[in-house]
C-alpha cells in the first residue's frame, strides 16, 4: 500500500477475497524509489477460510478470466508448489474482482501436492478450478 492510498479502501479490497476474521499484518517497507510503503499480509490456513477464498475467486471472476486462469495456471506455479495470482487492487476496492498486473493484490497459494513437484501442483490447482461455474 502506497502512502497516498486510503488504508480503508485497500482493506476493503483485501476483504473482497478474505473473510473479515482473518488477521492482516502490516509491515513498513521502502519502495523502489525510496518511497514509504506498507505491506499488508494475510495468512489463511484453516480449510473453511481457504474454501471461502477459492469460492470467491470462482464466483467473482468473469468467465473469460476464469478460463484464462485455468489455461495459464501452469505458468503461475513455481517449483515450490506455490500458485501466484494477481488481482487488480483498484477494482477490488470497488467490489469487482479481476486479474491485474499493475499495483496488484498478490496472492500466494501453497498447493498441497504429492509428489511435491510442479506437475502435480498444476494438476491439483486445475482440479480446484475445474468445476468453477461459467455463467
Amino acid at each position: 500500500m502506497h502512502a497516498t492510498e486510503d488504508k480503508h479502501r485497500v482493506l476493503d479490497a483485501l476483504h473482497l477475497l478474505i473473510p473479515n476474521d482473518v488477521a492482516i499484518e502490516q509491515h513498513r517497507a521502502t519502495g523502489h524509489f525510496g518511497n514509504p510503503v506498507i505491506i499488508l499480509k494475510a495468512r489463511a490456513e484453516r480449510a473453511p477460510t481457504i474454501h471461502h477464498i477459492i469460492s470467491v475467486i470462482n464466483t467473482k471472476l468473469s468467465d473469460d478470466e476464469l478460463m484464462h486462469m485455468r489455461e495459464q495456471i501452469a505458468q503461475h506455479i513455481d517449483q515450490n508448489c506455490n500458485l501466484f495470482i494477481r488481482f487488480d487492487k483498484q477494482k477490488a476496492a470497488l467490489g469487482i474482482l479481476t486479474l491485474g498486473r499493475e499495483d496488484p493484490i498478490l496472492t500466494k497459494i501453497k498447493i498441497a501436492a504429492y509428489p511435491a513437484c510442479h506437475e502435480a501442483a498444476t494438476e491439483t490447482a486445475r482440479e480446484l478450478w475445474k468445476d468453477a461455474p461459467l455463467r
